[in-house]
């Protein structure tokens, strides 16, 4: 139907250690130089090949050096998870998304002006967490440089990731259309005023007035009172936040909001450093969507998810969910093919979100026959962004081949 199909499931994210992050990777244990260059040069062909836009042809590269010289997965998990995801829906991502992926490849290249932002964003927000850089062990470090929204924000906008980035014109970027204002967007303080299944409404703290955004899942994420701090953009036309905001207390949001240029400041006189670091992802968060797995995966799974979702302290699963829970997903959403969404008891938003999961498309795509063709289409219509999309186009191909 014109989408690709998935790699497989032998892969599965779950059963991939993700302890051997960027930042890891790059102080790999006491291995000579010339043991390294085959795993550098590995890391830099899949660098070009993201920074062309090309998901396809870093996943294979990812497939062929698998594992660095301790014998262990070199790849950041949710790095491969997110091109499995974009080369699934290659055929209906819309320019917001190669916006996104542009932005969150500004943030993790292995230039030395990159590596030593990456330092500094890590060492200002252990800063703003009321710590000393100099005794934070270096696995925390490498966490928060992977994890952390406020280190990601630093990153990528305060201390010039993306402009540096874009300044290399990748031909990610120029899929995405004119990014130039992207990369000064101001820190915002926003409360969520009124939701759609399409849109999201939210007063500007900082002038009263209303902006309205795609809905792409902010609401059904973790917020203080629908409070989230955040740079809102354009794309095309469509306007959405840059990465997926940080939820924050009414305070916080109203004192970014009147000072956007010290929002870290405010953050750090605030005592919620922590908090909005654990609870938005850094440079692991999502392209495709503003809600994380573990938001989703709770809300259509419930318990069941929560009794096998254990993790140890770098916050990696410790053992692998069952596919049985995917099932389960894919089990729910068929069960919400033909009906309109007023009677749905979960949000479409968390539906998309899970749709666009590497494990669950492939499932779901598997469970269709055209007699769904009308439902998958008119799901298409409820669901915003590239799930919309894809349900449409497949619901096209199932009436054409029936």
């Amino acid at each position: 139907m014109g989408m690709h199909k998935s790699r497989g499931r032998n892969g599965r994210r779950r059963n991939r250690p993700s302890k051997n992050s960027r930042t890891a990777r790059v102080r790999a244990p006491s291995a000579q130089r010339d043991e390294l260059e085959p795993y550098v040069a590995a890391i830099d062909a899949a660098n070009e090949r993201e920074a062309a836009g090309d998901a396809a042809g870093a996943i294979d590269i990812m497939v062929d050096t698998p594992c660095g010289p301790d014998g262990e997965f070199m790849w950041a998990p949710w790095r491969l998870d997110r091109l499995i995801q974009l080369h699934l829906f290659a055929s209906v991502l819309p320019p917001w998304v190669y916006a996104r992926w542009t932005v969150q490849q500004s943030g993790s290249q292995m230039t030395r002006s990159s590596l030593e932002r990456t330092v500094r964003a890590v060492d200002l927000t252990v800063e703003a967490r009321g710590e000393s850089p100099r005794s934070t062990p270096m696995s925390l470090r490498t966490r928060i440089g992977d994890r952390d929204w406020i280190a990601h924000q630093l990153a990528v906008h305060d201390l010039g990731g993306l402009a540096e980035f874009l300044g290399r014109r990748p031909a990610v970027a120029e899929r995405a259309g004119d990014l130039s204002s992207w990369s000064d967007a101001p820190m915002g303080g926003y409360r969520l005023a009124f939701e759609t299944e399409h849109e999201l409404r939210w007063t500007d703290l900082s002038s009263g007035s209303e902006v309205t955004t795609i809905n792409l899942g902010a609401a059904s994420s973790r917020m203080y009172d629908g409070h989230v701090i955040g740079r809102i953009v354009t794309c095309e036309g469509v306007r959405l936040f840059s990465t997926p905001p940080g939820g924050v207390r009414e305070e916080v949001a109203e004192e970014v909001a009147a000072r956007p240029e010290e929002w870290l400041e405010v953050i750090k006189r605030s005592g919620d450093a922590w908090t909005i670091g654990l609870l938005t992802p850094g440079q692991n968060a999502p392209i495709v969507t503003d809600m994380a797995e573990e938001v989703w995966r709770d809300a259509l799974v419930g318990d069941d998810y929560l009794r096998h979702a254990e993790y140890d302290e770098d916050g990696r699963e410790i053992e692998p969910l069952p596919d049985e829970l995917d099932a389960m997903v894919v089990d729910l959403i068929m069960s919400l093919l033909g009906h309109d969404s007023e009677g749905w008891f979960v949000d479409p938003a968390c539906v998309a979100a899970a749709l666009l999961s590497p494990e669950v498309w492939p499932e779901f795509v598997c469970r269709l026959g055209p007699e769904h063709a009308a439902a998958l289409v008119a799901l298409g219509e409820i669901l915003v962004g590239p799930a919309g999309e894809g349900c449409r186009l497949l619901g096209s191909t199932l009436r054409e081949s029936a």
